[in-house]
């Protein structure tokens, strides 16, 4: 599959946007909504994030990477064994700490392979031994080989994971994404998500996508979840409708 990407200028171009957004509506009338998984378009978002639709480079990024990735499973493995753990009788650890030992853990565990590898990288392609390219331009992180920008520790869901509401009645500490103890566990994820001792770029954050995943979508529809709850917990986190 080819996706597309158009970062427009930090000055919104009105006339461009516009005709952007009827492309966009027409892709989502011919697809089913589908096709706008590899078409989007984003504004006044600095380069470097490497999430669709508002991954780009920018100056001074000559031969660089970042790196996203689909974790959502992630954090209901972690919010599933703080709940065990807790449930323990001999435990004397709160929930949220517990939730947040167990995220923070568990994203380093499989993050912290990925760093590795991409530095690996990084530094493999500066060495003097690889072959430069003919007519080289450096780039501001020294060498002639890639530069390595970070990992962006946003999660984002997959199709075929727990969707994010599960994730929150898994905890135990709220009955459903909505519910009271709701704002709270957002902050807890959004706090682990920028606090990972890890070279991160991008938003680095928790976004409640609604039309994203499929939890949150059925939550709104079922009227579980309503636009002025989304503002409050846009106070820790990102909400969109995606």
């Amino acid at each position: 599959a080819v996706s597309a990407t158009f970062a427009l200028t930090q000055q919104l171009e009105l006339a461009l946007a516009q005709q952007v957004a009827a492309a966009i509506m027409e892709v989502a009338a011919l697809t089913g909504g589908m096709g706008n998984f590899r078409f989007g378009a984003s504004s006044n978002v600095q380069p470097g994030v490497p999430y669709f639709p508002v991954a780009a480079a920018g100056p001074g990024m000559h031969r660089s990477f970042a790196i996203a990735t689909e974790s959502d499973a992630l954090l209901h493995q972690a919010f599933t064994a703080a709940a065990a753990q807790c449930s323990s009788s001999s435990s004397s650890v709160g929930i949220f700490a517990a939730a947040e030992q167990h995220l923070h853990q568990l994203l380093l565990q499989h993050w912290a392979r990925l760093e590795t590898a991409a530095l690996s990288l990084e530094s493999a392609a500066a060495s003097p031994s690889s072959q430069p390219p003919q007519n080289p331009k450096p780039h501001p992180g020294g060498g002639l080989g890639f530069r390595y920008l970070g990992l962006d520790s946003s999660l984002a869901p997959g199709l075929d994971t727990p969707p994010l509401t599960s994730s929150y009645e898994a905890l135990g500490c709220c009955r459903q994404l909505g519910g009271a103890g709701s704002l709270a566990v957002s902050g807890l994820i959004t706090r682990v998500l920028k606090g990972l001792p890890l070279r991160l770029t991008g938003y680095c954050g928790l976004m409640l996508a609604v039309c994203e995943d499929q939890g949150l979508a059925a939550a709104a529809a079922a009227g579980s979840i309503i636009i002025s709850q989304l503002l409050q917990y846009s106070a820790v986190c990102g909400c969109g409708l995606d």
